[in-house]
């Protein structure tokens, strides 16, 4: 036996269903190439590592400076080539502020927009511009962030953040260099494998669900 940090798994009657439908409906016949996966995510100027050492019995204390733990929002939009767009403010996104990010994104013909439940994604403003470029929403079943491929850039993206020390005041300016820094680590190939794992989760969830799929 070892001791280890729990992931948590959420647990709901007719989830599994739900997603098992998600993907025979959805991935088995939406082409990748045809995606553009988007959604946001929280950075603070002061992101340390989720493990550490210390001596037994003392509490391992992390240094964060005065503002160190502003929030900022990341909304980004990856695609199985390529970043194709990103904005960062800081607080939370609105749902006027999700709607002209879409609105600026160069697709490069992809018309599928892969996007979790969030509100902000269903507000008018944002159906109004999907309605006006011709996107085609796909909304992930709930709690399935193994479906939606962002996630993993999202997840290699903190750790190359974590791993840089900085010395300088949190700032806008710091915040952009660093979010920049970060997206060079999403490389073509990293990007089409993290899709490739998404859509072969999903079928895998399908075939699960209902063996005769």
């Amino acid at each position: 036996m070892a001791r280890k940090k729990p992931t948590h798994v959420v647990i709901r009657p007719g989830l599994e269903q739900e997603r098992a439908a998600f993907g025979r409906d959805n991935f088995q016949y939406i082409d990748p190439e045809r995606v553009v996966s988007v959604d946001e995510s929280s950075f603070y100027f002061d992101m340390k590592p989720g493990y550490g050492y210390c001596q037994r019995s003392h509490r391992l204390r992390n240094q964060v400076r005065p503002g160190g733990r502003t929030r900022w929002s990341l909304v980004m939009a990856v695609t199985t080539e390529s970043v194709v767009g990103w904005k960062l403010t800081r607080g939370a996104f609105s749902s006027v502020a999700f709607s002209k990010f879409l609105r600026s994104l160069d697709t490069d013909g992809r018309d599928v927009i892969l996007m979790d439940n969030a509100s902000i994604h269903k507000a008018a403003p944002v159906w109004h511009v999907l309605e006006d470029r011709q996107f085609t929403p796909c909304f992930l079943p709930p709690y399935t962030p193994v479906f939606q491929p962002i996630e993993h850039c999202f997840s290699v993206m903190k750790t190359a953040y974590r791993q840089v020390p900085v010395a300088g005041s949190p700032c806008d300016e710091e915040m952009v260099v660093r979010i920049t820094d970060a997206i060079k680590c999403l490389r073509p190939a990293s990007l089409a494998n993290m899709f490739s794992s998404c859509w072969q989760r999903a079928a895998t969830a399908a075939t699960q669900a209902d063996p005769q799929a």
